[in-house]
């Protein structure tokens, strides 16, 4: 990409990789890698970008006080009243995708003046008129989709299988697939005695510590082996391939997917697992700064409320001395 195209890029990316979370209002949820490259004059010719691991669960759900991407809030404010008719949006309180964390804006951020920006820097990075239109359609779908609710019917019928010894099928389910549970047990195992591993006061609790550079982290178990697996319903991908929407088919036509043999009804990438996928972006990632000469800008955080112009000198201190 040329030099005016590199700068347009930094909106674009930003709307949809980017979030308000507790700490950060326009925190960057995705590894992002730019190469730029410059002329024998030292004037900006170009650049590309690598990304690394979008966090995904963030659109399905966010924790208290922190927000979605930005760009469906852009979305809903932005948009004009005829083009929210056309896809049949309204007011970002109206869906579930975009208020479970309770936080609908953010301080100094204006939705509908970013939406202009992004879609003026998309038509410079060449996106045609149809290729905005179609993915603002996809958003929209996202967010009806979350709005969808189920509710579970019993239906009796001759096919119901009893099941007679109900803990040996718990226990078979944990031989051949293993449960958060187990993969808690056997952290706490091997890494029990390790100086950066903590370990809770209870066994009751499901959850696991590390200290990391900032401080103690504590992580939930619950959900842990279900997320890494990275599975989902292998009619859910059929469905998706009999669309005739052609930004949806090219998106999951740039995805290898493979039948998950432990699971039935459900497929996975190349049996990949988030944490490999996550391991091997690191290590493209190290690959390429081997190339490099790294320099490392250190960035403080003045305060716990995301104020301009206050310092609490605890916090600084402790960032300054890690």
């Amino acid at each position: 990409m040329n030099k005016s195209v590199s700068f347009q890029a930094a909106p674009f990316t930003g709307a949809f990789g980017n979030a308000k979370t507790v700490r950060n209002d326009n925190s960057s949820r995705f590894g992002k890698y730019i190469d730029v490259h410059f002329n024998s004059v030292g004037s900006i010719e170009g650049a590309r970008i690598e990304k690394y691991l979008l966090e995904k669960s963030r659109i399905v759900a966010q924790s208290q006080g922190e927000r979605n991407y930005h760009i469906f809030y852009c979305l809903l404010a932005g948009l004009s009243a005829e083009e929210k008719k056309h896809l049949e949006l309204t007011r970002p309180s109206d869906y579930f995708y975009l208020t479970q964390g309770k936080s609908l804006e953010a301080d100094g951020r204006d939705d509908a003046a970013d939406l202009a920006e992004i879609r003026s820097a998309m038509k410079v990075l060449l996106f045609k008129e149809p290729e905005i239109g179609a993915i603002f359609q996809l958003l929209s779908a996202l967010l009806h989709i979350g709005n969808v609710k189920y509710r579970g019917t019993v239906v009796d019928t001759i096919e119901g299988v009893e099941v007679s010894d109900a803990a040996n099928v718990a226990r078979i389910a944990r031989l051949l697939q293993g449960t958060d549970q187990s993969m808690l047990s056997k952290l706490h195992n091997n890494h029990s005695k390790g100086t950066l591993y903590l370990r809770p006061k209870s066994d009751l609790q499901r959850s696991f510590g590390v200290k990391h550079f900032a401080g103690p982290v504590f992580y939930h178990t619950k959900g842990f082996l279900e997320k890494n697996r990275d599975a989902f319903s292998a009619d859910l991908h059929a469905l998706v391939q009999s669309s005739k929407m052609h930004l949806l088919l090219r998106i999951f036509d740039n995805v290898d997917y493979v039948e998950n043999g432990t699971i039935s009804g459900t497929i996975r990438g190349k049996g990949v697992t988030v944490s490999g996928q996550f391991r091997k972006s690191l290590d493209q990632l190290m690959q390429q700064l081997n190339h490099t000469e790294p320099f490392f800008i250190r960035c403080i955080k003045p305060n716990e409320f995301k104020r301009a112009l206050v310092s609490a000198s605890s916090i600084v201190f402790l960032l300054v001395i890690i």
